[in-house]
C-alpha cells in the first residue's frame, strides 16, 4: 500500500493543474443552442393548447344540447339521415370557427403569418371534435357520453399541449400519437411559432373526420331497421 501511495503521489506531480485544464475537466461539454422561433409571451406559447381545449369544450356543449340521432320524420336513406344532422352540426362548427378566428386575430392580436391555413386548421379541429363526440354518443349511447369526458382528461395529460411529451410518464407518451388533440396542437403550434410542416397533421385530422362520419352513417343505416325511428312525423 505504501509503495502504491508513493507511485500515485509521483503521478500526481506530473498532472497539469493550470486553471484552463481544471475548467476543461469541470465543463467538458459546451452546449450551443439556437431557437427555431421567438415566442413573445406565455400566452402565445400556450395558445395551441387553449384553442384545442376551447374547440373540444364547444363540441361537448353542442353534443349535450343537440339530439344527434332521432329524426324529425322517418328517413328513407342513411345518407340523408346523416346529412340532416351533419348540416346542423357542421353549420355550428363553421360558426364556432369564424368566431374563434376573429377573436384570436382581432381581439387578442395573435400574429399568424398564414391566416388562410390557420383558419383551415381551426375548422378541421372543430369538425374533428364534433365528429368524435357525436360518433361516440351515437355508437355507445350513455357510455359514449361518459367516454367523451375520459378522452378529454387523457388529452389534457398526454396531447403535448400543457407539458412537452418527453417530460411526461411512459403511459402518457404511449398515448400521445393516438389522441386527436395531439395533431391539432402540433398544427397550431407550427403555424403560431415553430413554422414546421403540418402535412401529416392535416392528413391525420381529415382521415379521422372521414372515419368518424363513416361510422355514423353505418349507425344510421342500422337505425333504419330499428323500431326506435318508427316515430310520428310531428315529433321534433
Amino acid at each position: 500500500m505504501s509503495a502504491s501511495l508513493d507511485q500515485g503521489a509521483k503521478k500526481l506531480q506530473v498532472i497539469h493543474t493550470k486553471a484552463v485544464n481544471a475548467a476543461a475537466i469541470a465543463n467538458p461539454v459546451h452546449e450551443v443552442t439556437k431557437d427555431i422561433s421567438k415566442v413573445p409571451n406565455n400566452g402565445t406559447g400556450m395558445a395551441p393548447f387553449a384553442i384545442a381545449i376551447g374547440l373540444y369544450v364547444g363540441a361537448i356543449a353542442l353534443g349535450t344540447m343537440y339530439e344527434g340521432f332521432l329524426p324529425h320524420r322517418k328517413p328513407k336513406y342513411a345518407i340523408t339521415w346523416w346529412a340532416s344532422k351533419a348540416s346542423v352540426v357542421g353549420a355550428v362548427g363553421f360558426l364556432q370557427t369564424i368566431l374563434l378566428f376573429y377573436s384570436l386575430t382581432q381581439a387578442n392580436q395573435l400574429v399568424i403569418t398564414r391566416s388562410g391555413t390557420f383558419f383551415l386548421v381551426l375548422l378541421l379541429g372543430s369538425f374533428l371534435f364534433l365528429s368524435l363526440i357525436f360518433c361516440l354518443r351515437l355508437l355507445l349511447g350513455g357510455f359514449g357520453t361518459w367516454l367523451v369526458s375520459i378522452v378529454l382528461v387523457l388529452q389534457l395529460a398526454a396531447s403535448g399541449g400543457l407539458y412537452p411529451t418527453y417530460l411526461t410518464d411512459s403511459f402518457a407518451q404511449s398515448l400521445n400519437e393516438w389522441l386527436p388533440m395531439t395533431y391539432l396542437i402540433n398544427a397550431l403550434r407550427s403555424l403560431i411559432s415553430t413554422h414546421q410542416g403540418i402535412t401529416v397533421d392535416l392528413v391525420v385530422m381529415i382521415g379521422l373526420i372521414v372515419g368518424f362520419n363513416f361510422a355514423m352513417i353505418l349507425r344510421f343505416q342500422l337505425g333504419l331497421h330499428q323500431s326506435v325511428i318508427e316515430i310520428d312525423s310531428e315529433i321534433v
